[in-house]
């Protein structure tokens, strides 16, 4: 057994060799690559995770009990790290081998943990349709939810349609854009 950092919880999880471990701390997500001969604190956090582990320690899930609906996804080893979207998420978690699904214990409900997007959206104006109405098609990673957002000054930012797109490509028309003299859009991945 080798020795972990003193402020280490029982809060663990590890890859299914157990050459990686992860544990939960207060002090954030304490990894070690190697067997816990050697510890690294990937994400500093001020609250104590639940944890999971893909079989193969690619991806690592921390829920925070103490906010509810509060996860943190990492796809690649505690690199970089994402929000994921997960209601009533509260407490101990547990990992498929693929780290795509994870069940949360204390609710009894199963989750789906999405990878953010290999592929990033883009916007953009087709047309203006003979009444003036804005068309667009989005591009983005099939499988997603997009919010479409309008301003009028690129500052203040409003939810005006929400799109699914099930293959990579979705057409968009805004009714309202004949009210405005100028209006901006953006599409941002909804939660």
């Amino acid at each position: 057994m080798s020795e972990f950092p003193d402020d280490a919880t029982p809060l663990i999880a590890c890859s299914a060799d157990g050459s990686e471990l992860v544990l939960g701390s207060e002090q954030g997500v304490i990894l070690s690559t190697t067997g816990g001969a050697s510890w690294s604190y990937p994400m500093e956090i001020a609250y104590l995770p639940y944890l999971a582990l893909s079989a193969n320690a690619d991806t690592i899930i921390a829920a925070f009990g103490q906010f509810p609906n509060y996860i943190k996804v990492s796809p690649d080893s505690g690199t970089t790290w994402y929000q994921a979207n997960a209601p009533l998420l509260s407490g101990p978690i547990m990992s498929s081998a693929d780290g795509k699904t994870f069940a949360e214990f204390s609710s009894g409900a199963i989750y789906l943990s999405v990878p953010p997007p290999s592929q990033p959206a883009a916007l953009f104006a087709t047309a203006n349709l003979t009444n003036g109405v804005a068309a667009f098609q989005l591009t983005g990673q099939p499988g997603y939810t997009y919010a479409i957002q309008a301003s009028t000054n690129l500052a203040d930012w409003m939810t005006i349609a929400t799109l699914v797109n099930t293959n990579g490509t979705v057409t968009f028309f805004d009714p309202s854009s004949t009210n405005y003299n100028q209006r901006f859009y953006r599409a941002v991945i909804s939660p």
